[in-house]
């Protein structure tokens, strides 16, 4: 294995490390922001309350009694009661983090006191910080223990624990993720102790890396289902660690993977992968995980049911990497839904039971109450719902299920079958009805719902997500949208890495205002612009609908979810139940009852308010000259869609032309007569004819729709 190509002078590439400032800010919100505060003037602590509820977070020990940590409420109080170094304390005040969370104030001491964890809280509740901030603490002072380096430290007294006062010692080395100090007494004797690293307070600055050699043995790793959460959580410990030289590297798939080595071997402090990749990164002998003090299970559900199981035990067992029970290695488990199934496997995955920390207040499928629900009755009509073809199921008004054949009139022929006795039998139209819903009727019926949703009025400046079961789904949806909205984006399993990565960039930067995609945007992904979600078909699982309404509401902000329901979903009962228990009323027509009719009634209406074609009466005149400027951009790409559609039916026609040609040339080959040059001129003049008319069609048509 070559090292890496080296940067200006031959030297190994460093990470840019920006300066610190002057003076270090404190992590109190500035007094321009506390009289702009929202929520009606409340401040953070309010919001998160009144989002992740009043009940108290459970921290339960191995022994099933309650384990208290130290109360913090503010970053300000975490900085000090867990000593967070400089560049951290300046990263949090450029990214104006000041209130903590309720599970950061239980998890961040115990990750810096080395426990292990099982932690459930609400999505967006700020899980990716709370494991990141103290991992990084952790990393800097072990990045600071050089061998040979004069420290201060605590010692460990004769009780057992840590000494009042630090005294002089030196640096060992590290062994099993402890500090190896020896201290020099006042006899002038010298004792070796192993100690935490957080009982180190006086520590040098970091020296350079040295020349790369060797694989990758990076300090902590950071294991994610998804490629998608793999570059959030990277970019998040890149926000962290901008002021320090740790160093944080991406391992997913379907993107570069040489790029991705390379950026492993400059060197690598932390590693947020997804299982597959990693196991390919040992098996190429480019990394090793036998220094490894912190190990992350991120969404660890999500990880148990796509059977990354085996791979999970490989990562441990064969990258080397040090048992929990020999105190080397801190290991974390993190999901907003964690059933008992997964704890007992996590458990059974460490090899002892762990701390059990509850923040959802003892809910399996916990939602924020500041997300609002709305639920959306998409049942066929009455009349669509008589929208059938020859070979639909059809039941009729009495229960009897046969084959549409063929129509005779208002008359429908229907083959019956029981048992070997075939009957066929004529029906009147509005005596039948469709008994499956998956039609081509049905579908348009249900786009067209969400586009009256998507047009009104409440979503009139949102940023949407629109969540689809199968890919299938999806480019159908998108396929549908892009023709009537503009900023329509995309996002499935079948795209590549890089496609779907500018799909969400393009959501974040608020460059589009739609994004249709399948489950893999409802895991982990922040996108603080996102203000609605739309389930346009519930997934199959109740967990993934929990996923999908947290990509809204983050962070207790106020956020949406309107979820479209036929009544025949598998977990609608489940998603009743959820939404009941954030405290929300359902509609008196979503319960089984109000949905044993399968048409929708005719007087339902959408709990929307359409918006009228044209600008609203107050409006200013930027808002006027945009509105008109989107109803240009509608215009051209009608009058481009008019004009591809044109060009497409023209080369259609001149291939038939060029193919009777042919013929005809052929016929007079065989024939030897000359009469046919004639004719085949007419017929040439006749489709130059056709051409010119579907010309001027076309663009009459465009000139009218401008």
């Amino acid at each position: 294995q070559q090292p890496p190509p080296p940067g200006r002078g031959e030297k190994p590439r460093l990470k840019a490390v920006e300066p610190l400032p002057d003076s270090l800010p404190a992590l109190i919100p500035p007094a321009e922001e506390l009289d702009s505060l929202d929520n009606d003037g409340l401040g953070d602590d309010y919001r998160f309350s009144k989002a992740y509820g009043q009940d108290q977070p459970t921290i339960m020990d191995t022994d099933g009694q309650a384990l208290e940590v130290p109360r913090m409420s503010t970053f300000e109080e975490a900085a000090e009661q867990l000593r967070f170094q400089p560049f951290l304390r300046a990263a949090l005040a450029r990214r104006r983090f000041y209130q903590l969370t309720p599970v950061q104030q239980c998890t961040m001491p115990l990750l810096l006191a080395g426990r292990d964890f099982t932690a459930s809280a609400f999505t967006g509740s700020g899980k990716t910080a709370a494991y990141l901030l103290p991992i990084l603490t952790s990393l800097d002072q072990l990045s600071r223990l050089v061998p040979g380096a004069l420290v201060a430290a605590h010692f460990k007294a004769r009780s057992g624990d840590r000494s009042a006062r630090p005294i002089l010692g030196r640096v060992k080395g590290i062994r099993q993720g402890l500090a190896a100090i020896e201290f020099e007494l006042a006899t002038g004797l010298a004792h070796r102790q192993l100690i935490p690293p957080d009982w180190v307070v006086g520590v040098p600055e970091p020296q350079l890396p040295p020349p790369w050699k060797g694989p990758a043995s990076p300090l902590a790793v950071v294991l994610v289902p998804t490629r998608e959460l793999s570059e959030q959580v990277h970019e998040e410990a890149r926000q962290f660690t901008v002021y320090s030289r740790l160093r944080s590297v991406a391992l997913f798939g379907s993107s570069g993977i040489r790029s991705q080595l390379r950026d492993l071997a400059h060197g690598a402090d932390i590693v947020v992968s997804t299982p597959g990749r990693l196991v390919d990164a040992l098996h190429r002998g480019v990394c090793k995980l036998d220094r490894v003090r912190h190990l992350v299970f991120d969404e660890v559900d999500r990880m148990m049911e796509l059977g990354f199981g085996s791979q999970l035990e490989e990562i441990v067992e064969q990258g080397g990497m040090a048992t929990s029970m020999m105190g080397g290695r801190q290991t974390s488990f993190w999901s907003a839904t964690i059933p008992p199934s997964v704890r007992e496997l996590s458990e059974a995955f460490l090899g002892k039971e762990c701390v059990w920390v509850d923040c959802t207040g003892g809910r399996t499928n916990p939602v924020p109450t500041t997300i609002e629900h709305v639920l959306v009755d998409v049942r066929p009509t009455h009349r669509v719902l008589r929208k059938f073809e020859p070979g639909n199921e059809v039941i009729t008004n009495k229960g009897r299920r046969g084959i549409a054949e063929f129509a005779v009139g208002g008359r429908w022929r229907v083959m019956f079958t029981d048992g070997d006795l075939i009957e066929h039998k004529m029906h009147k139209k509005g005596e039948l009805s469709l008994v499956k819903l998956k039609t081509e009727a049905v579908n348009e019926d249900r786009l067209q719902m969400l586009s009256t949703i998507l047009a009104s009025r409440e979503f009139a400046k949102a940023t949407v997500i629109v969540f689809c079961r199968r890919r299938d789904s999806v480019s159908e949806v998108y396929n549908y949208l892009k023709e009537k909205f503009l900023g329509v984006v995309i996002c499935h399993g079948g795209m590549s890495q890089s496609a779907r990565s500018r799909s969400v960039q393009a959501i974040r930067e608020k460059q589009a205002d739609i994004l249709v995609a399948t489950d893999i945007a409802a895991r982990g992904l922040d996108m603080p612009s996102i203000t609605h979600v739309v389930n346009y078909e519930l997934p199959r699982v109740v967990d993934e609908f929990v996923h999908r309404c947290g990509r809204t509401g983050r962070i207790g902000r106020q956020g949406t979810a309107v979820t479209m329901v036929n009544g025949r979903e598998n977990i609608f009962k489940a998603v009743r139940r959820t939404i009941l228990a954030s405290g929300q009323r359902v509609p008196q027509w979503f319960s089984l009852d109000g949905m044993m009719l399968p048409w929708r009634p005719k007087f339902y209406k959408p709990p929307f308010t359409k918006t009228k074609d044209g600008p609203e009466r107050g409006a200013t005149e930027e808002e006027r000259r945009g509105y008109m400027q989107r109803i240009r951009d509608r215009e051209q790409r009608q009058k481009a869609l008019l004009m591809e559609r044109a060009a497409a039916a023209v080369q259609g026609s001149r291939d038939t032309g060029s193919a009777h040609k042919e013929a005809w040339k052929d016929d007079e080959d065989e024939d030897g007569g000359e009469e046919l040059d004639s004719e085949d001129d007419e017929d040439d003049e006749g489709d130059e004819d056709w051409d010119a008319q579907a010309l001027r069609e076309v663009e009459l048509a465009a000139f009218e729709g401008a």
